[in-house]
């Protein structure tokens, strides 16, 4: 009987590991760069490359869930980096930009 390969040779384990690795950096780099926690670093970033959206857009670009989306995107707002408006589109959902304060911090 053949022997099955360890779990640390398959392809995805592998690529699983590099991405822990990849987000704890990045959740280093944006504390100590912008003060913000990585789910926070992640909005900021996809509002600032592809705003005006909406809270479930900016999960699906984030790579949030959407309630993980809401929290970082008020806790932006809170802090003034990112603006939040009603929807032309849709009354009852809102609308997220940079705010003048968040652009050099996007950049």
């Amino acid at each position: 009987m053949k022997a099955l390969p360890r779990l640390d040779q398959f392809l995805t384990y592998r690529l699983h590991q590099v991405n822990k690795l990849s987000d704890k950096d990045s959740a280093y780099a944006y504390l100590e760069q912008c003060g913000l926690l990585l789910s926070e670093g992640r909005c900021l970033a996809a509002i600032g490359a592809f705003a005006p959206l909406s809270v479930n857009a900016l999960a699906q670009k984030a790579n949030l869930t959407k309630g993980q989306a809401s929290r970082s995107a008020q806790a932006l707002v809170d802090r003034g980096l990112v603006s939040k408006s009603a929807s032309k589109a849709d009354g009852r959902g809102v609308v997220l930009t940079l705010t003048p304060q968040g652009k050099p911090l996007y950049r």
